[in-house]
């Protein structure tokens, strides 16, 4: 290996571990680095790679003692069936050898190989010489040797160097275990992913060491949470999408889920954590919330994977709050006040948008209470978009009628129409953001009517609720 092999420090000596462009070897870089107690894999020293390098298969070799996966102690045995099926450590003969004959084979398959015995090919990871051919064995998601058509006959699949292959067998220190498959967290961010990957790697060496057997069962969103804690308990914007990648390369079943959240969606999350001023975050997890998930693990679900669910979720959640006879004034401004921020700032809906769907939202409650108009036939109008359009056509006509009447002006100023072309246009034409923009809609006249302290009488309120607990006709109601 030579400096020109790959990028120098300044002084002039080659990185020793190096990131690449593949995630699984990055976030196992980062591993690798914490397991060295280091910052970072490019500070990575010869002497404590070669440390790492041992503890690793003295833990491999510890799990092997057991041949129950399932057993206190055995977590790497469990969570090498997802990682590196076929290897030394899972093979069915194994279960016949003695302990001590399954962890020398596992040290024979973990012993680096010498140079002279290197291959004249480069790392097709970082272009330094590599060490040797791999593939199922030994790199997760690498296919079986049986089945590649990309190589000749003879080797086993990609030619890696020493340390790129240490970042693979570092990889399950900063995975998640759940259902047989593993989750590791990757950003572009260097910085961020590095503290998650150090917060894993912590989390995962005491359930190495630990004597308790992993649960059978999982809380919901388990994944998911974890997802959205690192990002909170993060203490700086990150500064790029983030992804929660979920993978096994069992010999039954493989798999690849990438569950990307998008920057703007990633910085909101940060900006409503530092918002002292704001109990947003509690809101959104009350209107989550349900008999079967708590709130927290359900909007950590609905952000990582369809955040743009959540307008409605917090919808169905708000009616209610118009009918209770409790005061939940701060409990709906709280709500209206994120759902704003997240449209605004992770949905993309512009400010002049926002603000013409307000100002709508409010001459629709106004008109609704100077007309005594129930909040049922509105609440299943919005339901359907031909209906909802329907009764904003009738608002539009009644606004004419009565826009002179005290009932009315008394509560708004009524020189502006009461619907415009460009409203209905954003609402109801095909669009990928007309039912966000419908949803919006909806909110901003339940806040307006609530405001103006309306209360619909007992026979609407149940006629509320039972239409909000019936399934609507739009299907983007479920999307």
């Amino acid at each position: 290996m030579t400096a020109a092999d790959t990028r120098a420090t300044s002084t002039g000596e080659p990185f020793l571990v190096e990131l690449t462009a593949h995630p699984l070897q990055r976030v196992g870089a980062f591993a690798l680095a914490v397991l060295a107690k280091e910052s970072h894999p490019r500070r990575v020293s010869e002497d404590r790679f070669l440390r790492v390098w041992n503890r690793m298969t003295e833990d491999a070799v510890a799990a092997t003692r057991e041949t129950d996966a399932k057993q206190p102690g055995a977590f790497l045995l469990s969570a090498s069936y997802a990682l590196w099926p076929n290897s030394k450590m899972n093979i069915p003969s194994l279960r016949k050898l003695s302990a001590d004959q399954r962890g020398q084979a596992v040290v024979e398959w973990r012993t680096p190989r010498a140079p002279e015995s290197w291959p004249e090919a480069p790392c097709a990871l970082c272009g330094r010489r590599a060490c040797g051919f791999y593939g199922k064995v030994d790199v997760p998601l690498a296919m079986s040797t049986e089945y590649r058509n990309t190589t000749v006959v003879g080797h086993d699949g990609m030619p890696l160097c020493r340390t790129c292959l240490g970042s693979f067998y570092a990889l399950p220190y900063a995975c998640h275990f759940q259902g047989g498959r593993a989750t590791i967290t990757h950003a572009w961010d260097e910085d961020f992913l590095s503290f998650a990957t150090r917060h894993q790697v912590e989390d995962t060496r005491k359930r190495i060491g630990r004597v308790s057997v992993t649960p059978s069962k999982w809380p919901a969103y388990v994944r998911e949470s974890l997802l959205v804690n690192r990002i909170r308990a993060y203490g700086h914007p990150v500064r790029s999408d983030v992804s929660l990648i979920i993978f096994t390369n069992n010999n039954q079943e493989q798999e690849l889920t990438e569950q990307r959240m998008d920057q703007p969606l990633v910085e909101w999350i940060h900006a409503v954590r530092q918002d002292k001023s704001s109990d947003h975050w509690n809101s959104l997890e009350r209107a989550c919330h349900s008999e079967k998930v708590p709130g927290a693990a359900a909007l950590a679900g609905e952000l990582v994977r369809s955040p743009r669910r959540l307008p409605a979720k917090v919808l169905r959640y708000l009616v209610p709050l118009l009918t209770s006879a409790a005061d939940t004034r701060d409990e709906i401004r709280q709500l209206v006040g994120a759902l704003r921020s997240f449209v605004g700032k992770v949905l993309h809906v512009n400010d002049r948008e926002l603000q013409e769907i307000e100002g709508l939202g409010k001459r629709t409650a106004a008109l609704m209470m100077a007309t005594k108009k129930k909040v049922k036939p509105f609440v299943v109008a919005y339901r359907k978009s031909t209906t909802f359009r329907k009764w904003f056509n009738d608002g539009a006509v009644e606004w004419l009628l009565w826009r002179d009447r005290e009932e009315l002006t008394s509560l708004i100023d009524t020189t502006e129409p009461f619907v415009t072309p460009t409203h209905l246009r954003w609402l109801f034409e095909p669009d990928e953001q007309a039912w966000l923009r419908r949803n919006l809609l909806f909110v901003a006249v339940i806040h307006e009517l609530h405001s103006q302290g309306y209360r619909p009488d007992s026979d609407d309120t149940r006629s509320i609720e039972d239409t909000l607990h019936t399934d609507g006709e739009d299907k983007e109601n479920d999307e």
